[in-house]
């Protein structure tokens, strides 16, 4: 090798780390223009894009609706107040809606009492005698002539302490201040629970032990035993009368061909009722019942139809139930009542 070569060789030797850094910075230096020439070129890109399409460019913000929050502020700064010597302290008044708004309002406003609105408000006119001032549902003149107070609401007591309420005695024309005067009892029954009561037998199956004998199978519900009886056999009091053979075509999803379903029907006499158990149908097939509850003195009653209950010594015949209804008729009158069902209000 020549001498030249030898000192070129040696000077990168002693300059090598200086020549690598002048290498990297050249590097640096072209990435950085390649990355400038790129985002320029990007931002083009995305401007030309929302350019053509309008419907995503941003939108200007909206001002926000202040109105509700205002009618807030001034209901708070003026709110209605109940006139002096209400007696209804936390209970809530009554209330109607505003004709234009629909807010509500109090029942006697003149004007809506929101001040957005103050809408003028229609003016019922009391008829002669109804006036009601407490607004307790009780006309003013019926409570002065019983001696009750039209400025009190006092619907809910009981004045002469027969447990029927003011407002009671009103509906039905009664004395609120005579206790041997009051509505007819039956306007406090109602009905809780309707239903079957149950039997206490299901009827199983047939079976035929010899070519001449049919003998029915009968599982007694609360023991869970099996009785083999024939007609004129008795069980626990009953008495197999008869069987009526009775078939049924039971069509089931995705088959073509029905099958024959016996569904005969075994019955049972005990004194002068009677029975009838279908085969294979263990559910409670006994009489319609209901549980009744008299509000005076919370006493139960289990009656099915044509029993009889006393209540404060006037017998009442229940005379229908129904799914959802009870009817009971007074046994001296016979006035029908449809009962109503019991509530929370009630108890």
């Amino acid at each position: 090798m020549s001498p030249g070569g030898k000192g070129l060789i040696n000077w990168i030797r002693m300059a090598y780390d200086k020549l690598v850094l002048v290498i990297v910075l050249f590097v640096l230096l072209v990435s950085g223009i390649l990355l400038g020439v790129f985002v320029d070129h990007e931002k083009k890109v995305l401007a030309a894009a929302l350019w053509k399409r309008p419907d995503v460019s941003p939108k200007c913000s909206q001002p926000v609706d202040t109105i509700a929050l205002q009618e807030a502020i001034e209901s708070l700064a003026g709110p209605f107040q109940l006139e002096y010597g209400s007696n209804r302290m936390l209970v809530a008044e009554t209330r109607v809606a505003c004709v234009k708004c629909g807010r509500p309002i109090p029942y006697d406003a003149d004007v809506c009492t929101f001040k957005s609105c103050g809408a003028p408000q229609p003016t019922a006119k009391i008829a002669s005698g109804k006036k009601d001032t407490d607004r307790d549902r009780m006309p003013d003149e019926w409570e002065k002539q019983h001696g009750l107070n039209s400025m009190t609401d006092d619907a809910q007591k009981d004045a002469d302490g027969d447990q029927f309420t003011n407002l009671e005695e009103y509906r039905h024309q009664t004395s609120p201040k005579d206790p041997a005067d009051y509505p007819a009892p039956v306007s406090k029954l109602r009905w809780s629970r309707i239903g079957r009561m149950p039997l206490p037998f299901s009827f199983q199956s047939i079976q035929h032990p010899a070519r001449d004998q049919v003998l029915y199978v009968l599982k007694d519900k609360k023991t869970r035993q099996d009785y083999y009886v024939k007609i004129g056999d008795t069980v626990k009091g009953f008495e197999i009368i008869g069987c009526e053979k009775k078939t049924k075509e039971v069509h089931k999803k995705g088959v073509s061909t029905p099958f024959i379903e016996d569904v005969s029907i075994l019955k049972l006499r005990k004194g002068d009722k009677v029975i009838a158990l279908t085969l294979g149908q263990d559910a409670s097939q006994g009489d319609m019942a209901a549980e009744l509850i008299f509000l005076i003195d919370n006493l139960k009653y289990i009656v099915k139809i044509n029993d009889v209950i006393t209540l404060k010594n006037i017998p009442y015949k229940v005379v229908d139930i129904q799914k959802d209804a009870v009817v009971v008729s007074n046994d001296s009158t016979g006035k029908k009542t449809a009962l109503e069902k019991v509530s929370v209000a009630d108890q």
